[in-house]
């Protein structure tokens, strides 16, 4: 949506006036005293002050407020969780799983089928009832064979959904095939949505357009803490209090504390920075180049830095694999390029080219680590240490190449391949990440070295994903995933499953294009059936070795992450999964009379 110039300016002149975590504390006198539902959650967390705001950043705009189609970092980190709940929540840092719409929940002893029991009261943050009717209508809207969500894979069994029925008004099953094993983290994950906003949208096959940016606020209904109050489109998004939400602190003050939490967009990092330490913004996960300079700041900027350790999350670099045709038939990729990119040895040649170790030590300053798989080593659980590693080695390189026809035929220092076609590629990531554009840049420099010609160009973000997830007009890209939370690998489904939306390479396949993939696939749907992790460990430990073997998608490195966090921030407990620092938004609150105390306290 465009905006009028006028509107955009007068919103950032207000962003700019209202200052960051100090503001005004009108206080819960402000707020609408609705009554405590029956059954509340009370939270067990020192009690705060409400009032005031916090702002914090993104790199780029929410897409969409349809938090079931949505599926990029920057709609997810605004929307889902704040504004939109699942049944079960998670707590990020003790890494378990916890009540949240759901109170209560048992299985039978064969483990296929699920009893689960809402909480009396809940209600939908303009007033209505929050009841299984609308826990039957979102299954309903995840089972749909037309839209197929990416948060419904992580519940499929062999591609089947599950079946839920409704028992009473609070009350529902879920009955599976077969036992499985991860049920709770899975059913976690897709967030609960109102039938009474978005059954007829949904009956009239206009879901996937309902609820776009250019929805007017008011008309938005959620269950988390907030409720999106404006946006201004490429600006900001003021979230505000769910007047009905049902937690509560120990004095029964209704959660959140906060009167505001504003997302801000910035254009790039290096912007973010620059807000930080104006005090334009109360938290950011800094790069490893920050780190430094963040950290001797500390005192004088009234913030704590802190290492969170490892990401779960990736960097990767993949081929466009996508064997389909546009509306006018034409194919998404040059059948030519296709035969490359489709080409496990040129794959794994590309692997052996990239050097990782400069990418650590020029781009992220040696804080980071070499990844060679989808399951990065800090996820000592799930990460299987034996599978094959692509060092980098040029001369493995053009040997792989050699041996799979592609050679410097007429002696010109560059690649052709078999029928004589000089191997060139466009490879695209997003304008917006510096780390990425380095990584980028040195990879094109490395593939040269073995005759390869790169044509870097960064895009915006939404751009990208309109790319690699719509147009599929691309060549090659690089991304990352920020890693599934919590970290089972039942939420990677989307990316592992040859019909996943994360699939990147080649997305949504009806059926396994390949006899890999239809292998991966068997796997994963095994381990499902096992509740013990010793169990399922080998299945895992196989996909992740076929996934080595093939390499459809290139891993590069795993970066530490940071997190700089202002001293009045209250009950921040940062997490190295996104959101980082607002993870818990609900339960922070802002103490003007803080000063060099650190951020968790």
């Amino acid at each position: 949506m465009v905006g009028t110039f006028a509107l955009a300016g007068l919103a950032l002149m207000a962003l700019h006036l209202a200052g960051c975590s100090g503001g005004s504390r009108p206080g819960a006198s402000a707020r609408p005293r609705n009554p405590m539902p029956e059954e509340p959650l009370i939270v067990d967390i020192p009690p705060g002050v409400p009032g005031g705001r916090i702002v914090v950043s993104i790199l780029g705009a929410p897409k969409s407020f349809n938090v079931t189609v949505s599926n990029e970092s920057a709609t997810n980190d605004v929307i889902s969780g704040a504004v939109w709940e699942g049944l079960l929540e998670y707590d990020n840092v003790e890494q378990r799983i916890q009540p949240g719409l759901v109170s209560r929940w048992e299985s039978n002893a064969a483990g296929t089928v699920w009893t689960m029991t809402l909480r009396k009261g809940l209600r939908w943050s303009d007033g209505a009832p929050l009841t299984t009717d609308d826990v039957m209508f979102t299954a309903a809207v995840l089972a749909d064979s037309v839209l197929r969500p990416n948060s419904a894979s992580l519940l499929r069994q062999g591609g089947k959904f599950p079946t839920f029925a409704k028992v009473d008004d609070l009350t529902f099953t879920v009955t599976l095939e077969k036992p499985f094993g991860p049920f709770l983290h899975a059913v976690s994950g897709p967030r609960i949505i109102p039938k009474h906003k978005l059954e007829a949208a949904w009956k009239a096959g206009r879901f996937s357009q309902t609820w776009g940016v250019d929805t007017p606020p008011d008309s938005l209904v959620g269950s988390g803490a907030f409720v999106i109050a404006r946006y201004v489109p490429n600006e900001s998004v003021v979230l505000k209090p769910n007047p009905w939400y049902y937690k509560f602190d120990s004095k029964k003050q209704r959660l959140p504390y906060l009167d505001e939490l504003i997302w801000v967009v910035v254009p790039d990092q290096n912007a973010e920075v620059i807000k930080f330490k104006s005090g334009e913004i109360d938290g950011l996960y800094i790069r490893p180049e920050d780190y430094d300079g963040l950290k001797a700041g500390e005192a004088a900027g009234g913030y704590s830095v802190v290492d969170l350790g490892s990401e779960y999350g990736s960097n990767f670099l993949w081929f466009n694999e996508n064997r389909g045709r546009d509306a006018k038939e034409k194919p998404y990729v040059d059948p030519i390029k296709l035969s490359w990119f489709t080409n496990r040895d040129f794959r794994r040649a590309i692997a052996h080219a990239i050097d990782r170790e400069s990418i650590i030590r020029n781009v992220f300053h040696d804080r980071a680590v070499a990844q060679h798989g989808p399951i990065p080593d800090v996820n000592k659980e799930w990460h299987n240490a034996g599978i094959v590693r692509y060092d980098y080695d040029l001369d493995k390189s053009r040997q792989i190449l050699a041996s799979a026809g592609f050679a410097d035929k007429n002696g010109d220092g560059k690649l052709e391949d078999a029928a004589g076609h000089p191997v060139s590629f466009r490879l695209n990531t997003n304008s917006s990440t510096k780390e990425r554009i380095g990584a980028c840049t040195l990879i094109a420099e490395d593939l040269k070295k073995i005759g390869i010609e790169v044509q870097f160009q960064p895009v915006e973000f939404n751009t990208l994903t309109t790319l690699v997830q719509q147009s599929f007009d691309y060549d090659a890209a690089m991304l990352g995933l920020s890693g599934g939370n919590p970290p089972d690998p039942v939420m990677a489904a989307g990316t592992l499953l040859s019909s996943g939306a994360t699939h990147f390479w080649w997305p949504n396949q009806k059926t396994p294009g390949t006899a890999w993939e239809a292998a991966i696939d068997s796997l994963y749907d095994a381990q499902l059936g096992l509740s013990d992790t010793k169990l399922r460990k080998p299945y895992v430990d196989r996909i992740q070795a076929i996934f080595a073997d093939e390499q459809p998608a290139i891993y590069t490195v795993s970066r530490r992450g940071f997190v700089a966090v202002r001293h009045k921030l209250r009950n921040a407990r940062p997490s190295i999964f996104r959101p980082y620092i607002v993870w818990n938004a609900e339960e922070l609150w802002i103490d003007p009379k803080a000063g060099g105390e650190t951020a968790s306290k």
